[in-house]
């Protein structure tokens, strides 16, 4: 599994490797005050990883996977798309995620107020007498609750 140390230092020397003159200073520090500092604007730049909890694209763009979505980032056009999504096209498959690809392209294309760096994945090998083991959709989590040896 990619380590977070891996990540940040992988980005540093990209980002200075490719801006000649840019200097970037990594602070790695404990979650708490990480999140502190994020609240407090106390950065330029924050780097964190996130797991959707549903599987819907708004999740990705909306509810979870952008921080201070809600109080920082103002787009119009944004925003009335994620409400088409939610109401005018909300029983409309195609529309709705052309209308949340639109969105992404404003968060990420036009704005550039979040930038994906990589999505992780895991394999599984599993015994056919394993039964009921719960995968999270994006395989990142198992849940052995309801899960027996058969």
């Amino acid at each position: 599994m990619i380590q977070l140390k891996q990540v940040v230092e992988y980005m540093q020397s990209q980002l200075q490797k490719n801006l000649p003159g840019l200097k970037v200073k990594v602070r790695s520090i404990p979650l708490k005050a990480r999140l502190a500092a994020t609240r407090n604007y106390d950065f330029q730049v924050v780097y964190g990883t996130w797991q959707p909890d549903y599987a819907d694209p708004v999740n990705f763009i909306a509810d979870g996977g952008q921080y201070h979505l809600n109080t920082d980032y103002t787009n119009k056009q944004f925003l009335d798309d994620l409400e088409k999504a939610k109401t005018t096209y909300a029983s409309d498959p195609k529309k709705r995620f052309e209308t949340l690809v639109d969105a992404e392209t404003q968060l990420i294309k036009k704005d550039a107020y979040s930038a994906p760096v990589y999505q992780g994945a895991m394999t599984y090998l599993l015994n056919s007498k394993v039964k009921d083991l719960n995968i999270s959709p994006y395989g990142t989590v198992l849940l052995y609750r309801d899960t027996y040896i058969k």
